[in-house]
């Protein structure tokens, strides 16, 4: 993931309202990630009402997304979703790689 796509990632997440960006970010950002059962639990909400609130999140996400990156009118089908889904999975495997690197200069000293 390179800076500008992290930056751009960072910008439609703070873009959410607080309890979409926290569905987003347990669901995607943790490891291991939240269930949709846990995260209706700690929320109050059937799963099914998060997996409603995942969606309109990863559709927002996507939609800033395409709009920071190729700005043009979103029509139906076009991946909006999945682009936010590929770049929440890029964000969370750079983020567990230097977790991982200062976990070994740690371990050497």
């Amino acid at each position: 993931m390179t800076a500008d796509e992290r930056r751009a990632l960072d910008a439609a997440l703070a873009a959410l309202p607080e309890r979409l960006r926290l569905v987003l970010a347990l669901r995607f950002l943790t490891e291991p990630g939240w269930t949709l059962k846990q995260l209706g639990e700690r929320l109050g909400l059937s799963y099914q009402r998060v997996a409603q609130l995942q969606g309109r999140a990863l559709w927002l996400v996507g939609w800033r997304l395409r709009e920071l990156v190729a700005p043009s009118p979103p029509v139906a089908g076009d991946g909006i979703p999945e682009l936010a889904v590929r770049m929440l999975s890029l964000r969370k495997l750079t983020v567990m790689r230097r977790h991982r690197r200062g976990a070994k200069g740690r371990k050497d000293e």
